[in-house]
């Protein structure tokens, strides 16, 4: 998750929600990526030119930064919950996607369980905003609860369906190159898009 400093009330509810949840998420995430992810971070890292930089937007206990830079891939991380990655002596970043210049330009970003922290009406803000910060051609890989709406409580889950993010996507300026959808141990389903910044 992306912590936007000076956020809003439903920014601070929903990190307030996940600092409670984060240690418990850790745990249920295990220590081993699953495998549709394996594939396209190395097509990620494929993607990427030597001495390129990715951006790892919310990078939570950054297994997918981890498997990147063992890639030979340089990383910026960044995320709200800094010490799950501190003790291991890596630098982390605080980021709002919606608030904070991200930076760049860089030959990737990813956005894995980050957008569904972003109300619907701030979405297109965000998707520009990445599109700005990768250089042409570069590579953007993000995950999304493949539903529609907003889901009540203080950690707010966004979810959008595939036709209507897709079409999000290319209007910020992205190809999609690909296109996956699977279904969680609690029977949600999720898609995640590797896109091309035209």
């Amino acid at each position: 998750m992306t912590s936007p400093p000076g956020g809003t009330e439903y920014s601070r509810r929903t990190l307030a929600s996940y600092e409670n949840l984060a240690a418990h998420y850790d745990l249920l995430s295990g220590p081993e990526l699953e495998p549709v992810v394996e594939g396209s971070l190395r097509r990620i890292a494929t993607l990427t030119r030597p001495g390129g930089l990715v951006l790892d937007l919310g990078s939570r206990p950054g297994r997918e930064a981890d498997f990147l830079e063992g890639c030979g891939v340089r990383v910026r991380r960044t995320e709200a919950i800094r010490e799950n990655q501190a003790t291991r002596g890596r630098m982390v970043d605080p980021l709002g996607v919606t608030t904070d210049d991200l930076g760049g330009p860089y030959d990737a970003i990813l956005a894995l369980y980050v957008l569904i922290n972003v109300r619907q009406r701030q979405t297109d803000l965000a998707l520009t905003k990445i599109a700005a910060a990768l250089r042409p051609g570069g590579s953007f890989y993000v995950s999304i609860q493949d539903s529609n709406g907003e889901l009540p409580g203080d950690y707010r889950m966004v979810c959008w369906p595939h036709d209507e993010f897709s079409v999000r996507l290319v209007r910020a300026g992205f190809s999609i190159e690909r296109h996956e959808r699977h279904v969680d141990c609690d029977d949600h389903a999720w898609s995640s898009y590797i896109a091309r910044k035209l």
